[in-house]
């Protein structure tokens, strides 16, 4: 039933990021505030549950919440809300809010011998 839902769900954005191109509805204000500032993004994000077993939950959020999944090591360490793997979710995502992984990740190298 949830995969039902979250498949209906996915695909709903998927519309929305369709007329976002064809038309600019979208960014006239107050709906660009509240595309903005409103939780309406489907992300998920994983939670280590014992040793071996790792869930994927799934949320509502804002689009300021979510991070776009272009290092995917740091994703898997990290465990940020990331958005679905859907190109056209990823435009529609950043284009009010969300922002790149690598962006906000600082890596710092340790180098150890032997």
């Amino acid at each position: 039933m949830l995969i039902s839902k979250l498949r209906i769900y996915t695909n709903c954005l998927k519309q929305l990021s369709i007329s976002l191109n064809v038309t600019q509805q979208l960014n006239i204000e107050p709906l660009k505030s509240r595309l903005k500032s409103r939780p309406w993004c489907l992300a998920y994000q994983f939670i280590q549950q014992t040793d071996q077993n790792k869930q994927r939950i799934f949320k509502i959020v804002k689009p300021s919440d979510i991070y776009l999944d272009d290092d995917h090591q740091s994703a898997i360490d990290i465990k940020p809300l990331c958005a679905p793997d859907e190109p056209e979710l990823t435009k529609l995502y950043e284009t009010f809010g969300a922002k790149w992984l690598s962006e906000n990740v600082q890596r710092i190298l340790i180098h150890q011998g032997f």
